[in-house]
C-alpha cells in the first residue's frame, strides 16, 4: 500500500532564515510521499527568490502584498487541492520538525476516518 499524498503548507512574510531552517528540517522527513508548498506574502526582504534559489523541491506561491494568515494559507491550501493530496499540513515556518512527525500524524490519521484534524505538540 502507499503512503497517502501530504501537502506541507508553510506561509512566509519577510522571515526567509526562519523559512530556511524549517525547510531544512523538512529534507530529512522519513516519510517520503509529500510536497512542500510556500506562499510568499509580500515579502519585501528578498526572501521569495532566496527560497526558491535554494530549495527547488517547493511549490512557491507569491503573493504580491499580505493577506493576512488565514488567506496566506488558504491560498496554499486550495493549490495543494487542486494538484491533489490527501492530507493537508499548515506548518509554521518558524519550526524545525523531527524527522518522524509526519509519518506518525498520517499514521494516526489514517486508522480512524472519523479523525478530521491532528496537530503535534511544538517545543
Amino acid at each position: 500500500m502507499s503512503e497517502p499524498r501530504t501537502s506541507i503548507v508553510i506561509l512566509n512574510w519577510n522571515q526567509k532564515d526562519d523559512t530556511a531552517k524549517c525547510l531544512k528540517s523538512l529534507e530529512k522527513l522519513l516519510y517520503k510521499n509529500y510536497g512542500i508548498i510556500v506562499v510568499d506574502n509580500g515579502s519585501k526582504d528578498g526572501s521569495p527568490d532566496f527560497l526558491k534559489n535554494n530549495f527547488s523541491n517547493i511549490t512557491l506561491i507569491k503573493n504580491e502584498e499580505n493577506l493576512g494568515f488565514a488567506e496566506g494559507s488558504n491560498i496554499g491550501i486550495r493549490h495543494a487541492l487542486s494538484v491533489g493530496t490527501d492530507y493537508v499540513l499548515l506548518l509554521n515556518n518558524d519550526l524545525v520538525v523531527q524527522e518522524d512527525f509526519l509519518g506518525i500524524l498520517v499514521e494516526a490519521a489514517e486508522k480512524d476516518s472519523k479523525i478530521g484534524i491532528l496537530g503535534a505538540v511544538n517545543y
